[in-house]
Protein backbone atom coordinates (compact mmCIF):
# COMPACT_ATOMS: atom_id res chain seq x y z
CA UNK A 1 0.00 0.00 0.00
CA UNK A 2 1.11 3.44 0.22
CA UNK A 3 2.08 5.79 2.50
CA UNK A 4 1.19 9.73 3.14
CA UNK A 5 4.78 10.95 1.50
CA UNK A 6 3.24 9.12 -2.09
CA UNK A 7 -0.17 10.86 -1.69
CA UNK A 8 1.71 14.35 -0.68
CA UNK A 9 3.76 13.95 -3.88
CA UNK A 10 0.64 13.05 -6.23
CA UNK A 11 -0.87 16.52 -4.75
CA UNK A 12 2.08 18.14 -5.55
CA UNK A 13 2.11 17.05 -9.17
CA UNK A 14 -1.98 17.72 -9.52
CA UNK A 15 -1.06 21.00 -7.83
CA UNK A 16 -3.77 20.81 -5.03
CA UNK A 17 -3.79 20.60 -1.06
CA UNK A 18 -2.12 17.90 0.50
CA UNK A 19 -4.47 14.88 1.45
CA UNK A 20 -7.00 15.28 4.32
CA UNK A 21 -7.88 11.39 4.91
CA UNK A 22 -5.11 9.44 3.50
CA UNK A 23 -7.38 7.01 3.45
CA UNK A 24 -9.68 8.42 1.12
CA UNK A 25 -6.52 8.57 -1.14
CA UNK A 26 -5.65 4.97 -0.71
CA UNK A 27 -9.17 3.64 -1.71
CA UNK A 28 -9.45 5.79 -4.56
CA UNK A 29 -6.27 4.49 -6.08
CA UNK A 30 -7.18 0.85 -5.33
CA UNK A 31 -8.24 -1.15 -8.09
CA UNK A 32 -10.47 -4.24 -7.26
CA UNK A 33 -8.25 -6.80 -8.07
CA UNK A 34 -6.59 -6.08 -5.11
CA UNK A 35 -8.16 -8.82 -2.54
CA UNK A 36 -9.57 -7.77 0.72
CA UNK A 37 -9.78 -3.67 0.53
CA UNK A 38 -12.46 -1.56 -1.14
CA UNK A 39 -11.79 -0.15 -4.65
CA UNK A 40 -12.21 2.90 -6.17
CA UNK A 41 -15.39 2.02 -8.11
CA UNK A 42 -17.86 4.04 -5.84
CA UNK A 43 -15.62 7.20 -6.11
CA UNK A 44 -15.33 6.42 -9.98
CA UNK A 45 -19.22 6.92 -10.01
CA UNK A 46 -19.07 10.01 -8.15
CA UNK A 47 -15.80 11.64 -10.05
CA UNK A 48 -17.51 10.38 -13.48
CA UNK A 49 -20.28 12.92 -12.21
CA UNK A 50 -17.87 15.65 -11.28
CA UNK A 51 -16.22 15.69 -14.55
CA UNK A 52 -19.27 16.30 -16.57
CA UNK A 53 -20.42 18.82 -14.10
CA UNK A 54 -17.58 21.10 -14.54
CA UNK A 55 -16.88 20.08 -18.44
CA UNK A 56 -20.64 21.01 -19.05
CA UNK A 57 -20.03 24.37 -17.49
CA UNK A 58 -16.82 24.94 -19.40
CA UNK A 59 -18.09 23.94 -22.72
CA UNK A 60 -20.64 26.46 -22.36
CA UNK A 61 -18.47 29.71 -21.67
CA UNK A 62 -15.77 27.98 -24.22
CA UNK A 63 -18.14 27.73 -26.83
CA UNK A 64 -21.05 30.22 -26.39
CA UNK A 65 -22.40 29.67 -29.90
CA UNK A 66 -22.25 25.88 -29.64
CA UNK A 67 -25.92 24.32 -30.45
CA UNK A 68 -26.69 21.35 -28.07
CA UNK A 69 -25.64 18.31 -30.30
CA UNK A 70 -21.67 19.74 -30.21
CA UNK A 71 -22.10 20.23 -26.47
CA UNK A 72 -22.80 16.64 -25.53
CA UNK A 73 -20.32 15.42 -28.51
CA UNK A 74 -17.59 17.61 -27.45
CA UNK A 75 -18.31 16.41 -23.64
CA UNK A 76 -18.18 12.88 -24.73
CA UNK A 77 -14.75 13.11 -26.24
CA UNK A 78 -13.42 15.35 -23.32
CA UNK A 79 -14.63 12.47 -20.80
CA UNK A 80 -13.64 9.42 -23.61
CA UNK A 81 -11.57 6.84 -22.17
CA UNK A 82 -8.51 7.87 -24.07
CA UNK A 83 -8.73 11.33 -23.00
CA UNK A 84 -8.78 10.58 -19.12
CA UNK A 85 -5.73 7.80 -19.66
CA UNK A 86 -3.67 11.04 -21.59
CA UNK A 87 -4.44 13.20 -18.47
CA UNK A 88 -3.58 10.15 -16.35
CA UNK A 89 -0.04 10.08 -18.39
CA UNK A 90 0.48 13.66 -17.35
CA UNK A 91 -0.23 12.84 -13.71
CA UNK A 92 1.98 10.19 -13.95
CA UNK A 93 -0.77 8.11 -11.77
CA UNK A 94 0.39 4.63 -13.03
CA UNK A 95 2.83 5.00 -10.18
CA UNK A 96 0.38 5.42 -7.35
CA UNK A 97 -2.23 3.22 -8.79
CA UNK A 98 -2.01 0.20 -5.73
CA UNK A 99 -3.44 -3.15 -7.98
CA UNK A 100 -3.03 -6.99 -7.41
CA UNK A 101 -0.81 -9.08 -8.69
CA UNK A 102 -3.91 -10.68 -11.73
CA UNK A 103 -4.22 -7.34 -13.23
CA UNK A 104 0.07 -6.98 -13.29
CA UNK A 105 0.76 -10.60 -14.48
CA UNK A 106 -2.39 -9.22 -17.56
CA UNK A 107 0.13 -7.22 -19.44
CA UNK A 108 0.27 -4.08 -16.52
CA UNK A 109 -1.66 -1.45 -16.14
CA UNK A 110 -4.57 -0.94 -18.84
CA UNK A 111 -5.76 2.05 -20.05
CA UNK A 112 -9.38 1.75 -19.00
CA UNK A 113 -7.77 1.76 -15.48
CA UNK A 114 -6.01 4.58 -15.26
CA UNK A 115 -8.99 6.50 -16.87
CA UNK A 116 -11.29 5.02 -14.15
CA UNK A 117 -8.94 6.22 -11.50
CA UNK A 118 -8.67 9.65 -12.77
CA UNK A 119 -12.38 9.94 -12.15
CA UNK A 120 -11.48 8.39 -9.11
CA UNK A 121 -9.28 10.63 -7.87
CA UNK A 122 -11.52 13.63 -9.12
CA UNK A 123 -13.86 12.59 -6.20
CA UNK A 124 -11.71 12.66 -3.55
CA UNK A 125 -10.22 16.32 -4.19
CA UNK A 126 -14.25 17.30 -4.46
CA UNK A 127 -15.22 15.75 -1.47
CA UNK A 128 -11.81 16.89 0.58
CA UNK A 129 -11.29 20.57 -1.39
CA UNK A 130 -14.21 21.31 -2.73
CA UNK A 131 -15.79 22.14 -6.10
CA UNK A 132 -13.47 25.51 -7.12
CA UNK A 133 -10.12 23.27 -6.13
CA UNK A 134 -11.62 20.18 -8.49
CA UNK A 135 -13.10 22.66 -11.07
CA UNK A 136 -9.52 24.37 -11.54
CA UNK A 137 -7.84 21.19 -11.65
CA UNK A 138 -9.67 20.11 -14.34
CA UNK A 139 -8.79 23.02 -16.25
CA UNK A 140 -5.55 22.73 -15.96
CA UNK A 141 -5.47 19.09 -16.80
CA UNK A 142 -7.93 19.44 -19.85
CA UNK A 143 -6.64 22.99 -21.14
CA UNK A 144 -5.40 21.64 -24.48
CA UNK A 145 -7.55 18.47 -24.96
CA UNK A 146 -10.66 21.20 -24.69
CA UNK A 147 -8.90 22.76 -27.75
CA UNK A 148 -8.86 19.28 -29.75
CA UNK A 149 -11.05 17.08 -29.60
CA UNK A 150 -14.78 17.30 -30.21
CA UNK A 151 -14.18 18.31 -33.73
CA UNK A 152 -14.86 15.33 -35.67
CA UNK A 153 -18.52 14.06 -35.75
CA UNK A 154 -19.43 11.14 -33.89
CA UNK A 155 -18.83 8.47 -36.52
CA UNK A 156 -15.65 9.32 -37.49
CA UNK A 157 -14.85 9.02 -33.90
CA UNK A 158 -16.60 5.82 -32.99
CA UNK A 159 -14.85 4.41 -36.02
CA UNK A 160 -11.23 6.08 -34.46
CA UNK A 161 -11.98 4.82 -31.22
CA UNK A 162 -12.72 1.08 -31.81
CA UNK A 163 -9.52 1.29 -34.39
CA UNK A 164 -7.53 2.15 -31.33
CA UNK A 165 -8.43 -0.88 -29.62
CA UNK A 166 -8.22 -3.59 -32.42
CA UNK A 167 -12.12 -4.22 -32.71
CA UNK A 168 -14.01 -4.56 -35.98
CA UNK A 169 -15.69 -1.09 -38.00
CA UNK A 170 -18.96 0.08 -36.46
CA UNK A 171 -21.70 -1.62 -37.71
CA UNK A 172 -25.38 0.23 -38.30
CA UNK A 173 -29.09 -1.66 -39.08
CA UNK A 174 -31.91 0.24 -39.18
CA UNK A 175 -34.00 -1.22 -36.58
CA UNK A 176 -37.13 0.63 -37.30
CA UNK A 177 -39.01 3.39 -39.82
CA UNK A 178 -41.98 4.98 -39.23
CA UNK A 179 -44.13 8.56 -40.38
CA UNK A 180 -45.41 9.80 -43.81
CA UNK A 181 -42.40 10.84 -46.24
CA UNK A 182 -42.58 13.78 -45.43
CA UNK A 183 -41.52 13.14 -42.24
CA UNK A 184 -39.73 9.89 -41.31
CA UNK A 185 -38.30 8.76 -38.21
CA UNK A 186 -35.56 6.62 -38.26
CA UNK A 187 -33.90 4.23 -35.40
CA UNK A 188 -30.74 2.45 -36.04
CA UNK A 189 -28.72 0.59 -34.12
CA UNK A 190 -25.10 0.13 -34.19
CA UNK A 191 -22.47 -2.49 -33.01
CA UNK A 192 -19.16 -1.46 -32.19
CA UNK A 193 -17.17 -3.73 -30.34
CA UNK A 194 -18.79 -4.68 -26.97
CA UNK A 195 -21.14 -1.87 -27.21
CA UNK A 196 -24.61 -1.65 -28.58
CA UNK A 197 -26.65 1.30 -28.95
CA UNK A 198 -29.13 2.90 -30.97
CA UNK A 199 -30.18 6.38 -32.29
CA UNK A 200 -33.22 8.21 -33.62
CA UNK A 201 -33.47 11.16 -36.32
CA UNK A 202 -35.55 12.46 -39.39
CA UNK A 203 -32.80 11.01 -41.80
CA UNK A 204 -30.89 7.75 -41.85
CA UNK A 205 -27.51 9.66 -41.65
CA UNK A 206 -29.35 11.64 -38.40
CA UNK A 207 -29.42 8.71 -37.16
CA UNK A 208 -26.76 7.28 -38.05
CA UNK A 209 -24.84 10.12 -36.04
CA UNK A 210 -27.18 10.03 -33.31
CA UNK A 211 -26.15 6.20 -32.41
CA UNK A 212 -22.95 6.50 -32.91
CA UNK A 213 -23.07 9.39 -30.33
CA UNK A 214 -24.61 7.31 -27.71
CA UNK A 215 -22.32 3.91 -28.56
CA UNK A 216 -19.12 6.99 -27.54
CA UNK A 217 -20.83 7.92 -24.47
CA UNK A 218 -21.25 4.24 -23.16
CA UNK A 219 -17.71 3.17 -24.46
CA UNK A 220 -15.97 4.96 -21.28
CA UNK A 221 -18.24 2.74 -18.86
CA UNK A 222 -16.86 -0.41 -20.07
CA UNK A 223 -15.00 -2.20 -17.30
CA UNK A 224 -11.71 -4.11 -17.74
Amino acid sequence: MRDLADFSRLATILAVGAPVVPLLWERALTHRSVEGTESYERFEFLGDRVLALVIAEWLLERFPDAVEGELARRLAALAREDSLAEVAAAWKLADFLIVGESLRADGGMKTSVLADAVESLLAVIWREQGYDTVRALIRRSWGELIERVGDKDPKTALQEAVQAVGSSLPRYMVVAESGPEHNKRFVISVKAGDVVAEGQGHTKKEAEMDAAQQALSQMKHIKV
